[in-house]
């Protein structure tokens, strides 16, 4: 089971299913690989997150600037820092997304009672 259908099945009203994927569904292309993007500062907002017994941190984020990628740092604006482990997309797992994306992370290095709604954060220039 992926990060966005546990989060999913811990929802039982539609309208807060459909949260996760409103905003991006229709243009996005599982056949693009790569990005057209360059890599690195890369700008997220957590829009959700919560700690799973057994799996860890999951946030839900927009992307809001740049490319994220797997294995990046991320640096929150407290100066906590975390690496991305997994980043899913439509309910399955990527290396990369790009700007605009509503994605889940699961983080490691970083406790979900750390961030809250809103708290943004940046990639580590590579």
């Amino acid at each position: 089971m992926g990060i966005f259908d546990f989060i999913q099945s811990m929802f039982s009203d539609e309208t807060a299913k459909g949260r996760l994927d409103e905003a991006d569904a229709d243009d996005w292309d599982p056949q693009k690989e790569d990005s057209a993007q360059p890599y690195g500062d890369a700008r997220i907002s957590v829009t959700g997150k919560m700690q799973i017994s057994g799996i860890g941190t999951v946030v839900t984020a927009r992307i809001t600037e740049g490319t994220l990628r797997k294995g990046s740092l991320l640096r929150f604006e407290d100066g906590e820092t975390a690496e991305i482990e997994t980043i899913e997309l439509h309910h399955s797992e990527v290396r990369e997304a790009e700007e605009g994306k509503v994605v889940g992370l699961k983080l490691s290095g970083i406790d979900a009672s750390r961030l809250s709604e809103g708290d943004e954060a940046t990639t580590e220039t590579e």
